[in-house]
């Protein structure tokens, strides 16, 4: 696991975690303990891996995310969203303290208006991240996400940058764009998937104390 203590120093809050690839038993048992020695409040990995996790990390401080992609919403939406949902709710009682379900862009709106109608029963004591991919986001999109948003109640917007083109990603522009459009009755919080990128972390740190300093204390990175 990469060293936070050296890179998030001034900011040791901010640090969360991402499992990658999970091989055996040994690399789940090592991953857990990892995130305990580095004070790790939320931790990323595959359903698939809630269960085992939870038997190593039960009433300690990490929380355990379950992180699903949801593919082609807009298609048979009902049995998409229902899958869906019953998957979430597996994870829960296996331990899952929240979700992160990863979409496109264009279908969080249908997302947010089936999901809605349960949310809170869902959702009950746990936690809804939305992720974006960062580089389909544009100023003109901004209303309706965080329309969306507060509509099915998420706990927070999570970036991801799936490519980092250097300056051809105009990363910093993009999150100035959403930072400034930043919708005041959105009360969640800002998380980020950018890799093991200390200059990434530092840019988006910067940009928040003078954008929106407010959301300091809800900023996270998923780091591997």
């Amino acid at each position: 696991m990469i060293n936070y203590d050296y890179i998030l120093q001034d900011f040791p809050f901010v640090k969360a975690a991402w499992a990658k690839q999970i091989d055996d038993d040994m690399d789940l048992a090592r991953i857990a303990d990892s995130a305990l020695q580095n004070k790790i409040a939320d931790l990323s990995v595959q359903p698939e891996y809630v269960s085992k996790l939870w038997a190593w990390l039960e009433n300690k401080k990490v929380k355990i995310i379950a992180r699903f992609y949801a593919e082609n919403i807009k298609k048979n939406t009902e049995n998409n969203i229902s899958l869906l949902t019953e998957n979430i709710n597996a994870c829960f009682k296996q331990g899952a303290d929240g979700v992160q379900v990863f979409i496109k862009k264009n279908d969080v709106s249908v997302f947010a208006d089936q999901l809605c109608l349960i949310r809170d029963d869902l959702f009950f004591n746990k936690t809804l991240s939305i992720g974006l991919n960062l580089s389909d986001l544009y100023t003109a999109d901004l209303k309706s996400l965080f329309i969306s948003l507060k509509k099915i109640k998420a706990d927070s917007l999570l970036l991801v940058l799936t490519k980092d083109e250097g300056d051809k990603s105009d990363f910093v522009g993009r999150v100035y764009g959403i930072l400034s459009s930043w919708d005041d009755e959105f009360y969640g919080a800002l998380h980020f998937v950018i890799g093991d990128n200390s200059v990434r972390v530092e840019q988006v740190i910067r940009l928040v104390q003078k954008v929106r300093p407010e959301l300091l204390q809800k900023i996270r990175f998923f780091m591997s």
